[in-house]
């Protein structure tokens, strides 16, 4: 390979059942084998989504309160803040 960036994606490598994983990435040089680098990341993996009932095809009138639920999913503590941008 030539010198350059290179990025790879670890997400199908990791799994949201271990916590706490290590990821070590090695490098060696190909002009000479007895050059390397290491390095070593612990990271924890996590899977967080957010449903709700609302869809496009909901009808509002103008003026009418609107109650939407909001559902956060995931093995990790959650505070759900939303934010509504009224337009201007």
């Amino acid at each position: 390979m030539p010198i350059g960036f290179y990025s790879i994606n670890i997400r199908p490598y990791c799994t949201t059942v271990a916590l706490n994983q290590k990821v070590e990435i090695t490098i060696t040089s190909e002009a000479n084998e007895n050059i390397t680098a290491s390095i070593t990341w612990d990271l924890s993996v996590i899977d967080f989504r957010l449903t709700s009932e609302a869809t496009d095809n909901m009808i509002v009138n103008v003026n009418d309160d609107v109650t939407i639920s909001y559902i956060p999913y995931g093995a990790i503590d959650k505070v759900l803040h939303v934010v509504i941008d009224k337009g201007t």
